[in-house]
């Protein structure tokens, strides 16, 4: 388990943006407001849905892992993540089958609890996106080249 900061970003965002407020703050995710809770859209949400769909609103994009709103939470701090708290936010993890647990948000950054420091981690990077050269509409993860290419077209990327 561990305990990251996210940029909290309003649903009527458009994809392209909120990639480059999550950049701008350093990370690789965030959080919005779906359905009437809040969720954690990873980096890679918003690259895949910008790539597939368009540069839509956030709202729309699917999150590919899941979320737990705690709205009356006990006070959740990095101390009780690592220590006398654990056992009952594990517990919490496995009843819900969450991976992230946020605990009642307010402001522009919002404190979430992951089920493991992996998450955390991947989170903490700042998102590095790759364009293609021949149509800008073709975007990626690092880790979805082909070969360091456009894994569409083959064209040259330009990451950043």
């Amino acid at each position: 388990m561990d305990l990251i900061d996210l940029p909290f970003v309003a649903p009527d965002i458009a994809a392209e943006a909120a990639i480059g407020l999550i950049q701008k703050a350093g990370r690789s995710g965030l959080v919005t407001r779906q359905h009437g809770k809040h969720v954690v859209l990873t980096a890679t949400d918003l690259v895949d849905a910008l790539r597939e769909r368009g540069d839509l609103t956030i709202a729309k994009i699917a999150p590919s892992e899941t979320s737990l709103e705690v709205v009356e939470p006990r006070t959740i701090t990095i101390e009780n993540v690592r220590t006398f708290g654990s056992s009952d936010l594990f517990d919490v993890f496995n009843k819900f089958k969450t991976d992230y647990i946020i605990p009642a948000p307010s402001g522009d950054t919002i404190n979430v609890v992951t089920a493991h420091e992996g998450l955390a981690q991947r989170l903490s990077g700042r998102a590095v996106v790759c364009r293609c050269q021949a149509d800008a509409s073709h975007v990626w993860r690092p880790g979805q080249l082909a070969n360091g290419k456009c894994a569409q077209d083959g064209s040259a990327v330009t990451c950043g």
